[in-house]
Parts: structure tokens; C-alpha cells; sequence
């Protein structure tokens, strides 16, 4: 199935299977800068924006951000640090 989602600023098409988590339809169409940890949900490695609201791509499926905005923090990281971690002080 299709997908329209808003990532970055920009409109794109993503081709989504039923059952594919987000995480996996970001990387396969480039967005490696959005981390894979531990595929369940509790490290908070593949943190995105939707909408303003901060969600766990692996364990959201793709077809539910249908339409939505998408911020993957590509540009938006400081010394390194990703969505996932705290910078270390």
C-alpha cells in the first residue's frame, strides 16, 4: 500500500507492506539517520516526531502516519547527540 508522509518538510510517496513497522519504511527509502536498538520499543533509539509528538518507529506501524508529519531530527542533532540518548555532560 501507499503512503503519503511529510518527512522533513518534504512530500513523499513510500510503498509500505501491511504490518510494517515505520522504522523499516524510513531506512529502505534512505533515512538511515533514524537508529534501530532493540525492536521493541523500550530504548527510545528510534525516536521520531510525528505530528509534534515524539514516537517509537519501531512499534508504530507505517500505515498509521498516513498523511502525517514526520521529523526525523536529521539536521536538528547538537555535538552528536541523537534523539535516542542524552548528551553526556
Amino acid at each position: 500500500m501507499e503512503i503519503n508522509v511529510i518527512v522533513n518538510g518534504e512530500t513523499r510517496t513510500f510503498d509500505a507492506e501491511p504490518g510494517q513497522n515505520l522504522v523499516s519504511v524510513l531506512r529502505e527509502n534512505g533515512y538511515t539517520e533514524v537508529r534501530t536498538g532493540c525492536d521493541t520499543g523500550s530504548c527510545g533509539l528510534c525516536t521520531v516526531w510525528i505530528d509534534g509528538k515524539p514516537t517509537l518507529s519501531c512499534s508504530t506501524l507505517a500505515m498509521r502516519v498516513n498523511g502525517k508529519k514526520n521529523h526525523n531530527n536529521k539536521r536538528g542533532r547538537k555535538n552528536g547527540a541523537s534523539l535516542g540518548r542524552a548528551p553526556y555532560s
